[in-house]
């Protein structure tokens, strides 16, 4: 079985190659600091970030009773123009639903 070769897009190439500002943005970030994004596990949070999970209003989402859920339900459905909102937590469980 031979395996498939992967076609690159050459104009893209070409610019990653060759220094394009929107590439080296969106590997480094506007500030030109690399930008790890690799997963949540390699960042600590901060002590901001902390006192707002650790203060947040919460509920069993499932059973429709999470405050901060149900708000940001009801702020997409109205963002849209919809009568409803559900919130999933990846792209894929969205994949999935649509």
């Amino acid at each position: 079985m031979a395996i498939p070769m992967i076609k690159f897009n050459h104009s893209i190439v070409n610019k990653l190659q060759h220094g394009c500002t929107y590439f080296k943005r969106a590997i480094h970030g506007s500030s030109g600091r690399v930008v790890d994004l690799r997963s949540d596990t390699v960042t600590q949070p901060t002590a901001a970030m902390l006192r707002a999970a650790t203060q947040a209003a919460t509920g069993d989402d499932v059973m429709g009773e999470d405050p901060t859920v149900n708000a940001l339900e009801a702020y997409a459905a109205d963002l849209f123009g919809k009568e409803r909102a559900l919130f999933v937590p990846t792209g894929t469980m969205g994949n999935l639903v649509s």
